[in-house]
């Protein structure tokens, strides 16, 4: 199923195609991939379900979990647009003629915004007892350069977040012009020596911004001893650890961390086509 399209009304400056950046509380890590970049790929269905294209947590029946996202600057917004996970995942439908769910959803959550010192709460932005897989709230313009959802509570144990949206009032907002061709963004390739356990059943490798604060998270089979990570930001630092884990899932102490800083970003030239 293709992506629903986004509305034609305003610009959606929390894609991570117009430069914004998703950070969570926490990465589910039990075997899946439900990174933050997921919850801003423009896809509202959650066609890719557990492969990248929704966000979940990784504190099973613990409260509260956020997702936050940075635009590519500060942004006028005057509507915010958050898309939960439908009851039958597995065949998602367009959700915006108020698609209910009973197994899955955020249930409590607060829509926030950073006011260049605290976070604050956007007008109407405090959810309660929520059946909708999409909700919208809609108020007065604010300009801000990041929004987050804190949740206090959501079925079935975890926070899932399929898309969140912010949106700039009036009509179609000029995009800041793109270079032409962009550079592929950075990756990195780690290697480790291989667990001899007889039980292994494979390993989590794990990375994140800070010293010991882990947001993403890769589970990779027995054999693997080198993994390649991709689409990291230019000119950022990265620390990177590992655990092996055998077949009850009991996981290993964690490997020394490796600490990554990627090149700065290139230069581009802008080339326009008539």
């Amino acid at each position: 199923m293709a992506a629903m399209p986004l509305p034609a009304s305003g610009q959606n400056v929390a894609l991570a195609r117009a430069g914004a950046r998703a950070s969570a509380s926490s990465v589910y890590s039990g075997g899946r991939f439900y990174p933050p970049a997921g919850a801003i790929d423009g896809d509202r269905t959650g066609t890719n379900w557990e492969n990248g294209g929704v966000w979940a947590d990784d504190t099973v029946d613990q409260f509260p979990d956020w997702l936050r996202v940075d635009f590519a600057g500060a942004r006028t917004i005057d509507r915010i647009i958050v898309t939960t996970v439908q009851d039958d995942y597995a065949n998602p439908v367009d959700p915006g003629a108020g698609l209910t769910f009973a197994l899955f959803g955020l249930s409590d959550f607060s829509l926030q915004y950073w006011d260049g010192a605290q976070w604050q709460e956007v007008p109407g932005g405090a959810i309660a007892g929520n059946r909708q897989v999409l909700r919208e709230v809609n108020f007065r313009p604010l300009t801000t350069t990041s929004i987050g959802v804190l949740v206090t509570g959501a079925l079935a144990g975890y926070s899932r977040i399929v898309e969140i949206e912010a949106y700039e009032p009036g009509g179609t907002a000029p995009a800041p012009p793109p270079p032409a061709t962009p550079a592929a963004s950075p990756s990195v390739r780690l290697a480790w020596d291989p667990n001899p356990e007889a039980d292994l059943a494979g390993y989590v490798l794990v990375w994140g911004p800070s010293p010991g604060v882990y947001t993403q998270s890769w589970t990779l089979d027995a054999t693997a001893t080198t993994h390649e990570v991709t689409s990291l930001a230019w000119g950022s630092r990265y620390y990177f650890a590992i655990r092996a884990f055998n077949i009850a899932g009991v996981q290993s102490l964690q490997s020394d961390e490796v600490t990554v800083l990627t090149d700065p970003a290139p230069a581009y030239m802008r080339v326009d086509v008539p």
